[in-house]
């Protein structure tokens, strides 16, 4: 360690001078760290697609000269006013949020989006006094997302600093302090696949490889990996994939093609890649009942997310991440110990080694896509680059076609408007129910025998209803004929009297009995039917319980 405390440090740091052009080796001069500051001496370093795509000038707002890097591994040298959990020594991972633990964000066990120290790219200087730490002759030199970690030296809040196991190397764990950690946080923390669940992986990048790892370590017993470089299957087996889908291969949406392969949809599906027509068809391959789809890539600003509202509506569910879920002073420690404890693999990650000097080559190498990470060698940095994030491509969403059983003159599997005999109002927010209630009758002995009763028939659409006397059956297997008391009108029961069913290829059904909202007393059960007898008090409801699916 260095005896600069307190003094402007010179070293050497890659500087992009301009966007797009190669970056120099140059001599900066680091300042000493001020209010809630920390200088760390950078050790291990790696290239993430970010860190090009700044470099390219793609992001919001060009700032230039910088020192880009955000992933990597260092050193505490010296500690500013305030900062009291770190000091000289300490082994750290920068991070390009932080965590300044009194915002709401920081206090929420749910969030990790601290107010102050979100990641900000458009800002190149330091919180505390809006001024760079960085010089060249004077010249400022700006920051990169508060972190700077291509350089020798650089000075990070310290809410965005990790204070990590001392005898993790830090040439492995450098590269968890971005891309790995939020795939595998995305997958671990977000959508929590159970043991034996099916998981659709969306991008096999190395954030998509990371969420692998996750299902993996969450004992996934299928992981499918959807890209459209069917080169990458090879390297994803090593994270846990077990499965693979190009959608190129494919007539239809890669997503009624994972629907097929799984029985009706996968557990879980984590999407990697930014596109959007990979983002709907992650969401649209989950099962109904169950699916989380959790999103991970980042769409471009004017992207739209369309899809039915019918799929919500069926109880899949639809979640955002950021970093994973880790906090990163809290939860990232955690994550180096997992690879500790080697219940997660960080060495498959790299596969190149670059000296330092050549960190240009680094660049090159990363947008031809050639490998997950490369390492450089030289002033003890290593540089691993993330394979660029496949985007899926020519995918359509599904209008997924959702129907109520109607093949009787029921109104699904209930009817239940019978005989009125007296009515009251209840006027609601936004509806008006109409309340039927009627009157309590002695209990038939009809068992097995055809019953004639009054019922309210819906002969044609919106035409108003007419009291029919009709003729009831027996129950059949598994049935229940019961005798309704009383029941209620729904605004689903005039949507569909009107003829408007909110469902995809709903069809018209007349002549029918509609109602759906009631109770009653089990007048008589058909074969098989073992927990309802004669005389219990039931409620009629739209959708069932077979005790038996998957469901």
């Amino acid at each position: 360690m260095s005896t600069h405390v307190g003094q402007v440090i010179r070293c050497k740091a890659a500087v992009a001078w301009e966007a797009g052009k190669p970056l120099v080796i140059e001599e900066v001069e680091v300042a000493p760290p001020e209010k809630m500051e920390v200088r760390i001496k950078i050790l291990f370093t790696s290239l993430c697609h970010t860190d090009v795509y700044f470099w390219e000038a793609k992001g919001q707002n060009p700032v230039f000269p910088r020192i880009l890097g955000h992933e990597a591994g260092g050193i505490v040298e010296s500690v500013g006013e305030g900062v009291t959990d770190l000091q000289p020594g300490d082994h750290v991972l920068p991070v390009f949020t932080g965590e300044c633990k009194e915002c709401a964000h920081c206090k929420s066990e749910e969030s990790n989006m601290c107010d102050l120290l979100r990641i900000n790219t458009d800002r190149g200087v330091m919180i505390h006094d809006q001024k760079s730490r960085f010089s060249i002759q004077g010249k400022p030199i700006f920051h990169f997302v508060g972190t700077s970690t291509f350089s020798e030296y650089t000075v990070v809040h310290v809410g965005c600093l990790a204070k990590i196991n001392p005898l993790a190397p830090l040439d492995k764990v450098c590269v968890l302090s971005c891309g790995i950690s939020t795939g595998l946080g995305a997958t671990l923390n977000v959508a929590k696949p159970k043991k034996g669940s099916s998981v659709a992986i969306f991008g096999l990048g190395a954030v998509g490889l990371a969420a692998a790892e996750g299902a993996r370590i969450a004992g996934a017993s299928r992981i499918i990996g959807v890209d459209l470089n069917a080169n990458r299957f090879e390297l994803a087996k090593k994270f846990g994939v077990t499965e693979f889908v190009n959608p190129k291969d494919y007539k239809k949406p890669v997503q009624e093609v994972i629907a097929e392969m799984t029985n009706g949809g996968v557990d879980r599906s984590v999407e990697c890649t930014g596109h959007i027509d990979a983002m709907i068809s992650a969401f649209e391959c989950v099962h109904d009942g169950w699916g989380v789809a959790v999103l991970v890539g980042v769409p471009h600003k004017d992207a739209v997310f369309k899809t039915n509202p019918v799929n919500l509506l069926n109880e899949r569910t639809l979640k955002g991440t950021f970093f994973g879920n880790y906090k990163p002073r809290s939860d990232l420690p955690s994550v180096v110990e997992k690879y500790m404890n080697k219940e997660l693999e960080v060495e498959k990650f790299i596969t190149h080694e670059v000296p330092f000097s050549e960190i240009n080559k680094a660049f090159d190498l990363m947008l031809k896509g050639e490998g997950s990470y490369h390492k450089l060698n030289n002033l003890d940095k290593r540089l691993p680059d993330k394979q660029a994030v496949s985007e899926v491509l020519s995918l359509r969403p599904c209008m997924e076609k959702c129907t109520i059983p109607s093949e009787m003159r029921g109104n699904g599997s209930v009817s239940s408007i019978t005989e009125k005999k007296r009515y009251r109002f209840f006027r609601g927010k936004e509806t008006l129910d109409l309340i039927f209630a009627r009157k309590r009758d002695v209990m038939s002995t009809n068992v097995g025998q055809v019953i004639r009763c009054k019922a309210a028939v819906a002969w044609e659409a919106g035409k108003p209803l007419v009291i029919e006397e009709v003729e009831v059956a027996p129950p059949e297997k598994m049935e229940v004929r019961i005798k309704i008391l009383f029941t209620s009108l729904c605004h689903t029961d005039v949507y569909f009297w009107e003829a408007k069913g909110p469902f995809q290829g709903q069809n018209p059904v007349f002549p029918r009995i509609l109602g759906h909202e009631a109770g009653g007393i089990v007048e008589s059960v058909g074969e098989g039917v073992t927990d309802l007898q004669p005389g219990d008090h039931v409620l009629p409801v739209f959708t069932g319980e077979c005790k038996e699916c998957a469901h």
